[in-house]
């Protein structure tokens, strides 16, 4: 391949996020017609992909990537937006200045504000540490906001990190909060222990997810006790 069928090609895989497969597939559908043979110059999937690696490690500020972003963090406009990192165990908190002004509009324009937080695993790959240990499967977690009103969605605050218990998770929230940030009404999540006993440390007075469901159905029972009173 000469030099700008690189640049194109890399180009299209970093800049446009293509993946090796669709740059491919193009280049085919450039070159040739139903039922040539497979020539030569048609990039292969392995190179593409070997292409696209050396180009987002080209950009790296350091060949470790948790050092990367340590160097990330001195500079701007990162410096605003890590918020928080820790190495071992390996957490990154973040988030932008126009995430937080977005919440606070938001919060501003909503009588009941509402959040969802969601975890994924499948996005980032674990990492080895300097002193050769490999980080345990590392979650990405995100706060969305469903604006009703407005029929959007959009992120305000993610966590990258290594320790899943409530403890670690509410933490997160709490560095969020800190922001002067007004308290969600609403908080929306799976069925996760950790992130529902998180949510409770966070957000509300009480300080295990026990004593919050009890009162909760204890609210539920005293309101179905004065229906019943009402009705008679």
């Amino acid at each position: 391949m000469t030099s700008p069928e690189r640049r194109q090609y890399v180009k299209r895989m970093v800049c446009e996020n293509m993946s090796a497969t669709r740059v491919q597939k193009m280049e085919a559908a450039r070159t040739m017609q139903f039922g040539d043979p497979e020539p030569a110059s048609l990039p292969t999937l392995n190179a593409l992909r070997i292409m696209k690696c050396r180009a987002l490690q080209s950009n790296r500020l350091d060949g470790d990537p948790i050092l990367s972003i340590i160097k990330m963090k001195e500079n701007a406009p990162y410096n605003t937006i890590l918020q928080d990192i820790g190495y071992d165990p390996f957490f990154l908190h973040y988030w932008s200045a126009a995430q937080i002004n977005a919440y606070r509009l938001y919060t501003t324009q909503t009588r009941v504000s509402r959040i969802s937080i969601d975890a994924t695993g499948s996005v980032i790959k674990p990492i080895h540490l300097l002193s050769g240990r490999k980080t345990r499967t590392l979650f990405y977690y995100e706060i969305a906001v469903n604006d009703k009103r407005k029929k959007l969605q959009f992120p305000v605050a993610h966590m990258v990190s290594e320790r899943h218990n409530n403890i670690a998770i509410a933490f997160w929230l709490q560095c969020w909060l800190r922001a002067e940030l007004k308290m969600p009404k609403i908080c929306v999540t799976d069925e996760s222990r950790a992130l529902m006993m998180a949510c409770v440390r966070a957000f509300t007075q009480y300080s295990t997810l026990n004593q919050y469901l009890y009162l909760c159905v204890l609210h539920c029972l005293k309101v179905k006790i004065g229906m019943k009173h009402h009705s008679v």
